[in-house]
């Protein structure tokens, strides 16, 4: 196969400063000629064998009962409402529903909004009695979220759509009449980010079509312009949150404001600052300030604090030392806790007050929690994001309530909602092995492989096999449904991921 003649361009450095010829390079222009046609050859190789290949069409016939089995994510409750996504196995894109005294309806389809299928809905936020909802939507992935605002029971637009959004979050005000968020100062740069408030009938659409308006500033003026930000606000409006992280670095400052005592710019009050940490918090509907950080606990502590005095942190769930602290949900009497510990989720039930044991929530198997979200305010129910290699995304539900001690029974889950497509019926078992790293560290390693005669999924005989792994920023594989690890099991082989940061 004879290939485009390359322009000879400078050599380059390697990762060892040496100086290499780079023959490739001209490929880095997706839209010329010399590329199109190496494209071209390239397909023209391969095509004639990928044609020919034993087992395709059984191998696609696979993939295709796999890839059917969609996906729900865990609820999200406001007010008598409940807000999730949805997807069947031939939707390109998620569906947000909502669900409206046990009866459910697509509240916002991307397919819908755009047939070519180049819009995605990036976030969405529900106001606290569930009648309005806030999404941001960007197109042809530019991830140039646009913020927008509807009626949940009309479907009519609310207000004028907000640009520069990109991954923004909203704080919404309790009676509904406008949200705090995170806005882009410039049409032309990425960076320089606000802190805003929002209400509805303040904004004016420019000329230009770019919205100019008279939202009231809040925060972020002469910092790095680097900076993201997140605002959270509790549920009687009293205490905003705003966090502030730089670019990609894994550490947070966080302030929390008093709005009863006069506006954000006047009371801000830092939580964390300057601190080489990761740090999230809350207001709760209980009053009280809740910290997540892995400050002097590298797997992570969950502390509470007065929020008038938001830097006196007091341990509520000390640091694990074999588990990472993932997530948590209060509830009326109980904090729910996830924690990884080599790669699968384990839930724990603990006092809200005192941070005690109480029991260990009954999970289906090893697997991963990706939710557990409960009520903004109270109630004694968890709703569960739940998957394994085997199981598609799906949500469980826990009622808490009742567990006094660890001597009481452990809580079980139910299905609240599974993937709508179910997952298909394969021969396949997974188990975690331990092997060492050429340091002595214990790594899991994650096997997926036919089930034997023994049903035990063990080897029984030499397969072709994969072998996958990722550490990269912290990153745990967990283990998540995967069709492309089931189908090449079910067609013989064997998958295997070594969980490198699990």
């Amino acid at each position: 196969m004879q290939y485009p003649d390359a322009p000879r361009l400078p050599v380059v450095d390697d990762l060892h400063g040496h100086q290499v010829a780079d023959p490739y390079r001209w490929l880095e222009d997706a839209s010329s000629a010399e590329t199109a046609a190496w494209s071209e050859a390239q397909d023209s190789l391969v095509r004639p064998f990928l044609d020919g290949l034993p087992g395709r069409d059984e191998l696609a016939a696979t993939l295709h009962r796999l890839l059917g089995a969609g996906a729900v994510g865990a609820p999200v409750h406001r007010g008598d409402r409940a807000f999730f996504s949805r997807r069947t196995g031939g939707q390109q894109h998620a569906v947000l529903t909502v669900r409206i005294d046990g009866q459910d309806r697509a509240l916002l389809d991307p397919a819908a909004l755009d047939p070519t299928g180049l819009t995605t809905l990036d976030a969405w936020s529900p106001s606290r009695d569930g009648r309005l909802l806030a999404y941001q939507l960007s197109s042809g992935g530019d991830e140039e979220s646009v913020l927008h605002v509807l009626d949940v029971e009309t479907g009519e637009a609310v207000g004028a759509p907000l640009d520069r959004t990109r991954y923004s979050s909203v704080a919404w005000l309790p009676d509904g009449t406008g949200f705090y968020y995170v806005r882009r100062e410039s049409l032309d740069s990425p960076f320089d980010r606000r802190v805003l408030l929002h209400r509805f009938g303040r904004y004016r659409q420019s000329a230009d079509r770019s919205n100019v308006g008279s939202d009231t500033y809040v925060f972020g003026e002469g910092r790095d312009p680097r900076t993201y930000y997140g605002v959270s606000l509790s549920k009687d409006g009293r205490w905003l949150v705003v966090t502030a992280s730089v670019g990609t670095e894994p550490r947070d400052d966080v302030w929390i404001a008093d709005l009863a005592a006069g506006p954000a710019t006047e009371t801000l009050t830092v939580v964390q600052e300057g601190v080489d940490a990761r740090c999230s918090a809350g207001v709760a509907f209980d009053g009280r300030l809740y910290v997540w950080t892995d400050r002097d606990a590298p797997r992570g502590r969950l502390c509470v604090a007065d929020p008038t005095a938001p830097t006196a942190w007091t341990d509520l769930v000390a640091e694990d030392p074999d588990a990472v602290l993932v997530d948590f949900a209060v509830t009326d009497d109980a904090v729910v806790v996830c924690r990884s510990r080599h790669a699968l989720s384990e839930l724990e039930v603990l006092d809200r007050t005192t941070g005690a044991p109480r029991a260990t929530i009954d999970l289906p198997g090893p697997g991963t929690v990706t939710a557990v979200i409960g009520r903004p305010d109270g109630g004694s129910q968890v709703w569960i994001g739940w998957t394994d290699w085997t199981t598609p995304p799906g949500v469980l539900v826990c009622d808490v309530a009742g567990v006094a001690d660890v001597a009481a029974s452990t809580p079980r889950t139910e299905t609240w909602q599974s993937a709508p497509g179910g997952a298909p019926e394969l021969a396949v078992a997974s188990r975690q092995e331990i092997y060492r790293s050429s340091d002595g560290t214990e790594v899991r390693l994650s096997v997926l492989a036919p089930v034997d005669k023994a049903g035990t999924g063990e080897p029984d005989r030499p397969r072709p096999t994969v072998l996958y792994g990722y550490g990269g920023f912290g990153i745990a594989m967990d283990p998540g449904y995967t069709t492309s690890a089931l189908a090449w099991v079910a067609a013989g082989g064997v998958w295997a991921v070594a969980n490198l940061r699990g």
